[in-house]
């Protein structure tokens, strides 16, 4: 007596496509994770360029570029905020401080509370410059 061939139970047939699945919505969740091409930013409309493409090895450019933001946005707190930072990196801590001073004078009730914070940390830096080097 001959038997027939046993059918595949449906727990073997879910096996063999386990690992097609499992593959295809791998590729799927990777594919719709690719980062869309980022917009290209138009530096003339910014108030604080002048980081952009920042580079240790080229902090004095970068100052220049800030010094010209600073001059074409004067009543705007950013730029000042921008050339602070510089300035600190370039060892300036008593000019950028200033900036600091100048950018937080600048700020009105609308202010972006981020600005506003990174400008009163930036204060509190200073005063405690200030009062290390008995300045204060």
């Amino acid at each position: 007596m001959v038997t027939p061939p046993a059918r595949p139970s449906v727990t073997a047939t879910e096996h063999r496509w386990r690992p097609h699945l499992a593959l295809a919505l791998g590729l799927l969740l990777i594919s719709g994770c690719q980062s869309a091409p980022q917009p290209t930013p138009d530096s003339t409309l910014a108030t604080s360029s002048c980081l952009e493409d920042l580079a240790s090895n080229q902090l004095h450019s970068a100052l220049q570029r800030c010094n010209g933001s600073v001059e074409a946005f004067r009543d705007q707190p950013e730029p000042w905020r921008d050339r602070s930072l510089v300035q600190t990196l370039l060892g300036q801590h008593d000019q950028a401080c200033r900036d600091v001073e100048q950018a937080i004078a600048l700020m009105d009730d609308r202010a972006d509370p981020m600005l506003r914070h990174e400008l009163t940390v930036r204060q509190d830096t200073c005063k405690q410059r200030r009062t290390i080097n008995g300045k204060d």
